[in-house]
């Protein structure tokens, strides 16, 4: 045989001693892979229950145990050692896996979750799940404090001291409040670091304090030139009705009767009567929208204008080629004439 290797090529027996050491390899491979089988991790697991798994019967299955050859015995999966483990017929590389896993960190949440360890199949499994038993109650993490808010309109000294201010704030403060009313609530934390810098920072959003004969007695208002601030003098309007009224404004394109500001979302009729005592209406010429020209869409931007109403003005126009007066639209349909005594200060023909 050995001679016959001498007949071969010197090509031959090059590639038959490669053949050889790659056998030599896979062999040695073969026997090292035990050693390096990967641990798996999960750190995804935590604590939730008391829970003890046993058969429906309230036995534990030993014959199934022992048929395996195991010898198991109640433990907790959380808290085992590999040569425990190994002692209840848990294979060696199974139980390395496990030991390592726990020193790792990792932690089981529940019994099924040891199914996760590398090496354990659901037969496996299903022997071990009647003997697991596992402290599953969840930690108590401390919550944090929730933070007590102030009103700087209300909050007293001896508040302000428990936060830290000195003597000085304190004063600045009770100052401001004489002629300052302040919006909104701050929380106990963000007052604790607050310094003379940030009280003049606050000043800027806090509103001009009014006398009882100014609430009293509010200042008339020009509906078609007063600004949001103008606006919140009048009593029950505060900063979101004022911020709608002229919103509202803009969208109508001015108004052309008091009557319109009960028109705006969420003012109630008791506050329209409130405050129409106050209002005036000052002779500014409304935005128009041309007719001859505008669009469906281009009508429809307006709140008194929907889809059907503008439909009708187009095709109105349509059949009579050109609106010559307003008045030719006041039969339209969908326009009944109270509607039709607002909307038409808003159209033009030109």
């Amino acid at each position: 045989m050995w001679k016959d290797l001498l007949t071969l090529s010197r090509g031959e027996q090059r590639g038959l001693i490669v053949l050889l050491l790659l056998l030599l390899m896979l062999i040695l491979l073969r026997f090292g892979l035990s050693y390096f089988d990967p641990v798996g991790r999960d750190e995804s697991f935590g604590q939730d229950d008391i829970v003890l798994l046993k058969p429906e019967s309230g036995e534990i299955p030993a014959a199934s145990a022992k048929a395996a050859g195991m010898n198991l015995s109640v433990f907790d999966p959380n808290d085992i050692s590999y040569d425990q483990l190994v002692a209840f017929g848990i294979p060696a590389r199974i139980s390395h896996n496990w030991s390592a896993y726990l020193k790792a960190g990792g932690h089981f949440r529940s019994p099924q979750d040891v199914g996760k360890i590398y090496g354990v199949n659901d037969s496996l499994l299903q022997l071990l799940l009647p003997y697991i038993k596992m402290d599953l109650k969840p930690e108590s993490k401390p919550q944090p404090p929730k933070p007590h808010c102030f009103d700087l309109n209300k909050v007293d000294s001896d508040q302000l001291i428990t936060l830290g201010w000195d003597s000085c704030m304190i004063a600045e403060l009770m100052t401001m409040r004489e002629e300052l009313w302040f919006p909104g609530w701050y929380a106990d934390t963000r007052l604790a670091c607050w310094t003379y810098d940030s009280l003049d920072f606050i000043r800027l959003s806090a509103r001009q304090r009014y006398s009882r004969d100014d609430i009293d007695n509010p200042p008339l208002i020009c509906i078609n030139s007063a600004d949001e601030t103008q606006w919140m003098e009048l009593p029950g309007i505060g900063e979101t009705y004022s911020r709608r009224i002229v919103a509202y404004r803009n969208l109508l394109g001015g108004f052309v009767s008091v009557n319109q500001i009960a028109e705006v979302y969420g003012i109630s009729e008791d506050n329209f009567n409130r405050i129409k005592q106050y209002l005036v209406l000052d002779t500014v010429v409304p935005r128009r929208i041309n007719v001859n020209k505008a669009t469906v869409a281009g009508l429809r931007r307006h709140p008194y204008i929907d889809f059907f109403i503008a439909s009708e003005i187009v095709e109105r126009r349509k059949a009579l080629k050109h609106i010559i007066n307003i008045a030719q639209l006041d039969s339209l349909e969908n326009i009944d004439s109270a509607k039709w005594e607002l909307l038409k200060y808003y159209l033009c023909t030109e």
